[in-house]
């Protein structure tokens, strides 16, 4: 993006700062298509002149502060992090930065959303996006390089751990107005599962008994960051994934705690289209509600 090349006074500096803090919140709140230079000006108590001595139009300032907000939130993921060592802790301190971020410059937050639907400012955004990737994996490589993370491609790495984390800030940040803090650790403990090295145990649970379903690797993801009320819903949706005939023995001590279903018996072509309906249940995406 290009900005005005102005040499600025400390005071004019300070003006300028002025004018697009004030424009950022009155955007935010009122809508950048409603607010018009007139009103920005009036509420900063100076005239237009002065407006278009620091900016060309409504569009130029809106990029600036697009731009400016971006590198503010680099600054701070970058704060974030100096000094750390380990890779994966590098990822889990910027997740938090970000989250933060977003959540104390919240009328930036909303300006960057309404940008991403603008032919006008997308492009800016975009930029930013690319950057951010750019930033972040350098960390995933070194984590993988040191076997923290998972032998996976680090782009792919990257772009999933910033996809996560871009939505829940905006969902649950800007939308629901959650605490930024706990936001971040859920994205945190929900990354963790994904970019963990395959040696570590809970990995290694997970692949020797995988999920019979979506819904049922979710609660699982759950249940290992400790969300252990939701451990009675995995069972029963297990039991409901199960087929009967692996429920149910047919030896004679399971015959006395478990009965066949009442009837006659079966015939084999009647057990084998059990069986075929048994596998299609098996391997429906269809949700089950509790």
């Amino acid at each position: 993006w290009r900005t005005m090349d102005r040499r600025l006074t400390p005071k004019g500096a300070q003006r300028r700062s002025a004018l697009m803090d004030l424009a950022s919140r009155t955007f935010a709140a009122e809508g950048y298509h409603t607010t018009s230079v007139t009103s920005i000006v009036d509420g900063l108590g100076v005239g237009k002149g002065v407006f278009y001595w620091y900016f060309d139009s409504k569009d130029g300032l809106l990029t600036e502060i697009l731009a400016d907000g971006l590198r503010s939130m680099r600054q701070a993921q970058r704060e974030a992090i100096a000094g750390e060592h380990d890779p994966g802790r590098r990822i889990e301190q910027g997740i938090r930065a970000s989250l933060r971020w977003l959540s104390d410059n919240r009328h930036l937050f909303v300006l960057m959303e309404f940008a991403r639907t603008e032919e006008r400012f997308a492009p800016i955004m975009r930029q930013g996006d690319d950057q951010t990737v750019a930033d972040a994996l350098p960390h995933v490589s070194a984590g993988i390089t040191a076997g923290l993370l998972r032998g996976e491609d680090p782009v792919v790495l990257t772009m999933a751990i910033l996809g996560v984390t871009s939505h829940l800030a905006r969902v649950l940040v800007l939308e629901q107005g959650e605490d930024a803090d706990r936001v971040a650790e859920a994205a945190i403990a929900f990354c963790r599962q994904g970019y963990v090295a395959t040696g570590a145990s809970a990995l290694t649970r997970r692949i020797a008994c995988p999920p019979a379903s979506p819904t049922e690797g979710l609660l699982l993801l759950l249940l290992e960051a400790g969300e252990r009320p939701y451990r009675r819903r995995v069972n029963t949706l297990r039991r409901l994934r199960t087929p009967w005939a692996m429920r149910c023995s047919f030896s004679m001590r399971a015959k006395r705690t478990c009965p066949s279903p009442p009837g006659p018996k079966p015939t084999p072509g009647e057990v084998a289209t059990s069986a075929s309906l048994t596998r299609n249940l098996a391997n429906s995406s269809d949700p089950i509600s509790w």
